[in-house]
């Protein structure tokens, strides 16, 4: 806020004191008065927000890394079986192609497909250990995100509350200003 020294214009004084500091939320003494006296109340109000807000997100962490867990190993095994399906769909139109003929246009043409068939093959396989890597890769670092987030909000609680809250203390503490 601010000190007053003298009684002549010393509404003028406070007025011109809360625009120079961009606070414009007081339209009467009566509201400045009430905010002085209620300060640490605000002050803790804010403080037990953000405490809320830290164990939410604690307990919130916590169910899902336990969903993260079980869930990985599922859905790793949902995707090797249908990428395994895929593999032998290919493998089945493999074994399925019809056999060379004696005319020249329908051999090229019955080779040209078994190169089709072959390559979409080869490329399933190597697609099969590349999204089954990134996959793994991808909810390791997802799980590990969350852990350590967990861990943190876990060993230093009180300084994530302060981290959490600084922001929103600091823009309340410039209302109070200099008094």
């Amino acid at each position: 806020m601010c000190r007053v020294y003298n009684t002549i214009g010393c509404l003028n004084a406070i007025q011109l004191n809360l625009v120079r500091y961009n606070v414009d939320e007081f339209h009467t003494l009566n509201e400045l008065i009430n905010f002085r006296k209620n300060y640490q109340f605000h002050q803790q109000e804010i403080i037990a927000d953000h405490t809320l807000f830290m164990q939410d997100e604690k307990t919130a962490l916590e169910t899902e890394i336990s969903e993260l867990t079980t869930a990985i190993p599922q859905n790793k095994n949902e995707l090797e079986e249908r990428l395994r399906q895929q593999l032998d769909d290919y493998n089945q139109e493999i074994e399925n192609l019809p056999e060379t003929k004696s005319r020249i246009i329908p051999t090229i043409k019955d080779y040209w497909l078994n190169l089709i068939i072959c390559s979409k093959f080869w490329y399933a396989q190597l697609e099969f250990q590349y999204k089954i890597k990134l996959f793994d890769y991808q909810a390791k670092k997802l799980l590990s995100e969350k852990n350590k987030r967990f861990e943190y909000l876990s060993a230093n609680f009180q300084d994530a509350i302060t981290e959490s809250c600084h922001t929103d203390l600091a823009a309340f503490e410039k209302k109070k200003g200099n008094n």
